[in-house]
């Protein structure tokens, strides 16, 4: 059996090195290890690298990606290889790597002694059918509470939808 029948479709964790030193740590598809192109890997494993000749090892095998990524993962926060950036600046031995500056953060308001203005709803009349009194309320959640009836039922009644719910009738209040 060939050794690319044995590998094919399968996901390794991959270690890339430069004098016994690795500076890389990747998953993926086994030829994933192996591609050095330039638009295949990023600047800063490209100028890490400097034309010196990479050592590909072959960490672990895996037939689930999620699986390589994890323990991928796991050896980018143990080792701590130079050319795994991951979102924060690290220095090239031969050279100090140059990157974006990350985006300032938003100034926060200041804390307000003052409470939150509550929004307020409009006001509505409800009415119990064939007894009488009509009823006000600041908001169809008010009387949603105070009467016991979903305050989605009572914007169905004002919208038009309904023309009743729970013994009720419901309209806005000029």
């Amino acid at each position: 059996m060939i050794l690319n029948d044995i590998l094919d479709g399968r996901f390794c964790v991959y270690l890339h090195s430069i004098d016994n030193a690795i500076f890389y740590v990747g998953s993926g598809r086994v030829t994933r290890a192996f591609e050095c192109v330039r638009t295949e890997r990023s600047r800063a494993w490209h100028e890490f690298r400097a034309n010196r000749p990479v050592t590909v090892t072959l960490f672990e095998f895996f037939d689930d990606p999620n699986e390589a990524r994890r323990k991928e993962y796991r050896l980018i926060k143990s080792l701590k290889p130079l050319a795994n950036i991951h979102g924060r600046e690290r220095p090239a031995p031969e050279k100090t790597i140059k990157f974006k500056a990350a985006p300032k953060p938003k100034k926060q308001k200041p804390i307000s002694d003052k409470p939150k203005r509550l929004r307020k709803g409009k006001a509505i009349y409800a009415q119990e059918l064939g007894k009488g009194p009509r009823v006000l309320y600041n908001s169809g959640k008010e009387a949603a509470e105070k009467l016991g009836i979903p305050a989605s039922y009572i914007s169905r009644c004002l919208r038009g939808f309904r023309k009743e719910f729970g013994g009720y009738r419901f309209w806005y209040a000029a």
